[in-house]
């Protein structure tokens, strides 16, 4: 599977240039660009709890 850390590792190595230039070379800057929250519903031993990821 892809994280969104592999993700980011595979775009620096391949265009650090241009992530320097938007000043995305750091991964909590890059994330919030590209990345999105998401809340669901997950069962747990306690019952339904709503997760984020």
């Amino acid at each position: 599977s892809n994280s969104m850390v592999e993700l980011y590792t595979i775009q620096r190595y391949l265009q650090y240039n241009t992530l320097v230039k938007n000043n995305l070379q750091h991964f909590d800057a890059w994330a919030s660009t590209f990345g999105e929250t998401v809340t669901a519903v997950e069962l747990t031993p306690e019952g339904y709890t709503l997760v984020g990821r």
